[in-house]
């Protein structure tokens, strides 16, 4: 009736009343959150209307401003008082409110939360810095910091900006000079804020392309940020963390610059020796150099893509996905909206196969991308219940191939020297990591060209490369080539006999 929709309305305008003279901003949340106060019904021409005015109401009480303004009065008294407590009994404490400190500081930023889900506000770059400052900058335990990174990671649903508390370009700020600023967050970082900072970065180079030059890799914010974790951390969990979404950064900005793909694997390879620190931090130099080894190890072998969405709909057809002759077939279940590309990352998870090699055939010949405008369903439909999976060998040139990279560039000698190191710990993981490439092409080739007769003091030094410090490291070398030759023509006496 109108009657109560007046009534509704002055209890509305009351605790906003409440919140705005900070009269009782904490009893003025709880009520708006209890009467859904972010609109009401009107009957119009015998329909019921909703009427969206939060927006309205924010900008005439001043709603943010004040609670903000309560929130940080109140971490300023909980900071003056908690000297003498321990971290477990902060989150308990009462600082004089009748609420937990745990339960105050989340009744803040669950109203924003709410506040963002059921209008289309958002808070200012301004707001969310005093939010960071109480709860991240200045946090009092771990647990305190965890209720403003959770709430980061929450998404928006049906709305134009991807996160809830912040639109698009403000979240991009906060990625650049909060999530990024080692000076900022690294004292903070903890497994939730790795998670905030891991889905920032993904959201943002999911929808920018990083460009191999201009900006450029190695000046990238989000990319320097993941070696200052690797360097920095104390934290083995989160520096295992960095260390698998960094491969994944450089993996993702070689699918995004195909044609510059060897360019980019060069730079990070080259960032990681640029960070080697051979005497002066035996454990940083261990880092990049095990960096480097996931580069080679893993960049073919990570593009498995998480099927997307579950589907809402119940599977209405199994086929089989037939793969090797000494293995049995796969049943798929797919239902009205799968594409092919879904069926390719559940494939590629399923076989560890990289999914730009996938090859599916049916009896009309091979499912082609173009066809991912076609759901599943229709496609099986019109031919056969049976799919092929063949794997393409050569995706990508071998001379783009990291491991490839590493032996024929320039730095390769800058590897091998570091055989030089003082530090045997060093020389163990660099040794390691160069039984694990191909041959350097211009060594080997010299030591082919090298004659029985020319077998001097002098053509051994032109062949070792000066300058002399390196002589022995280079030795080591050769001789490691020659034994494979060895090994190699040994073999083929075997095979004759």
């Amino acid at each position: 009736s109108s009657a109560a929709s007046d009534v509704y309305k002055r209890q509305v305008y009351k605790c906003f009343e409440l919140i705005r003279d900070r009269k009782g901003t904490i009893r003025g949340m709880q009520l708006l959150k209890s009467m859904d106060f972010a609109g009401y019904y009107i009957e119009k021409q015998g329909r019921r209307h909703f009427v969206y005015r939060v927006e309205e109401l924010n900008i005439k009480y001043s709603l943010i401003d004040s609670i903000l303004k309560d929130c940080e009065e109140y971490h300023l008294e909980a900071k003056s008082k908690v000297k003498a407590l321990a971290d477990k009994s902060i989150m308990e404490a009462d600082f004089g409110s009748g609420f937990t400190f745990h339960d105050q500081a989340a009744l803040y930023i669950d109203f924003f939360l709410y506040l963002c889900t059921k209008s289309d506000l958002t808070l200012s770059m301004e707001s969310f810095l005093k939010l960071w400052r109480c709860y991240i900058k200045e946090a009092l335990c771990e647990e305190h910091s965890d209720i403003l990174f959770n709430a980061m990671l929450m998404e928006a649903k049906y709305k134009q900006n991807h996160f809830v508390l912040v639109e698009d370009k403000v979240a991009r700020i906060v990625f650049d000079e909060l999530l990024c600023n080692p000076a900022d967050n690294l004292s903070q970082l903890n497994s939730s804020g790795f998670l905030c900072f891991r889905k920032y970065m993904t959201w943002i180079y999911r929808k920018e392309t990083v460009n191999v030059q201009g900006l450029g890799l190695k000046e990238n914010k989000g990319f320097k940020m993941l070696w200052t974790i690797l360097f920095q951390t104390k934290n083995e969990q989160l520096k295992e963390q960095a260390k698998e979404l960094l491969v994944i950064f450089i993996d993702n900005m070689c699918q995004q610059n195909r044609i510059k793909r060897k360019e980019v694997i060069e730079t990070a390879l080259e960032f990681a020796l640029d960070n080697v620190k051979n005497v002066e931090d035996v454990g940083q130099t261990k880092i990049a150099l095990q960096i480097i080894n996931a580069i080679i190890e893993k960049i073919e072998l990570i593009n498995y893509e998480q099927v997307g969405p579950e589907y809402s709909h119940p599977p209405l057809i199994s086929f089989q996905v037939l793969y090797s002759s000494r293995e049995p077939p796969l049943t798929v279940k797919i239902n009205e909206n799968m594409k092919l590309s879904n069926l390719k990352s559940l494939l590629s998870n399923k076989f560890k196969i990289n999914k730009s090699k996938l090859l599916l055939k049916n009896l009309t010949g091979t499912l082609q991308y173009t066809d991912d405008r076609y759901y599943l369903l229709s496609i099986l439909k019109q031919n056969a219940d049976k799919l092929i999976l063949e794997v393409k060998q050569n995706s990508f040139l071998e001379s783009e191939a990291p491991r490839y990279i590493l032996a024929n560039s320039a730095l390769f000698t800058r590897l091998k020297n570091l055989l030089a190191s003082p530090k045997e710990e060093i020389v163990e993981e660099v040794w390691s990591l160069m039984l694990n490439l191909p041959l350097n092409e211009p060594a080997n080739e010299r030591l082919e060209k090298l004659k029985v007769q020319d077998t001097t003091i002098k053509a051994w030094r032109e062949l070792l490369e000066l300058p002399a410090e390196y002589d022995s490291v280079n030795l080591v070398y050769y001789l490691y080539i020659l034994n494979g030759k060895i090994r190699e023509k040994k073999k083929k006496k075997k095979k004759k006999k």
